[in-house]
């Protein structure tokens, strides 16, 4: 079974940095899109790959949990030290972003035994710009969600994307990820800590 998800880039049109200090911010998605292909294998089996670094790499199932653990303790060391370069360590594997999608979609959705999948990301967008990272881990979400059979909300696929992020950015305000999670233009701020999006009607 092949499985094709994709979802948009962003554009920030105003208040980037100020909606970490509670100022609302307003955001909209472009066409640019990050797509994932998905394949279902009759093995247990994980190939990733990564055209854009010429990057191609097999798992097994336990070898891609036990990263759960290197997140863990990464994080378990910037919780001590309160040091954002312990976060850097992430950078150390080209698919870090794909495999914390794939746990932390299992985890969200309370599977075990996941099959074996090839999946591939590409990107339309910059290493870096537009949101790209948000934009591939929605569509791993959303696409690893069906190859286990599962049904998710546009508000689980944000909290699920919220919680691959906060690996990287601890204090990540969640406006790339309302923006993409729910697509077109969003008003977005977050009040006591907790994310508030509108969805905003554009009439011309």
């Amino acid at each position: 079974m092949m499985i094709v998800e994709k979802s948009p880039g962003k554009i920030i049109i105003i208040g980037d940095h100020a909606v970490v200090h509670g100022f609302p911010g307003l955001v909209a998605t472009i066409g640019l899109y990050a797509t994932v292909n998905l394949k279902v294998r009759e093995d247990s089996k994980v190939i990733i790959k990564i055209p854009h670094f010429n990057f191609s790499y097999e798992y097994t199932w336990d070898e891609i949990m036990n990263y759960s653990k290197k997140a863990k303790n990464i994080w378990d060391e910037y919780t001590k030290m309160k040091d954002i370069r312990v976060l850097q360590k992430f950078k150390e594997d080209a698919d870090n972003l794909v495999k914390l999608s794939l746990i932390e979609t299992l985890k969200y959705l309370n599977k075990d035994n996941p099959p074996g999948i090839e999946i591939q990301i590409d990107s339309e967008m910059s290493i870096g710009g537009f949101g790209s990272s948000t934009a591939v881990a929605c569509s791993i979400i959303k696409a690893f969600s069906k190859a286990l059979g599962a049904k998710i909300t546009k508000d689980d696929l944000f909290n699920i994307v919220m919680n691959i992020e906060k690996h990287f950015y601890p204090n990540v305000s969640g406006l790339d990820q309302s923006a993409i999670s729910y697509g077109g233009l969003v008003r977005f701020q977050k009040i006591n800590g907790k994310a508030n999006y509108e969805k905003m009607n554009i009439n011309s």
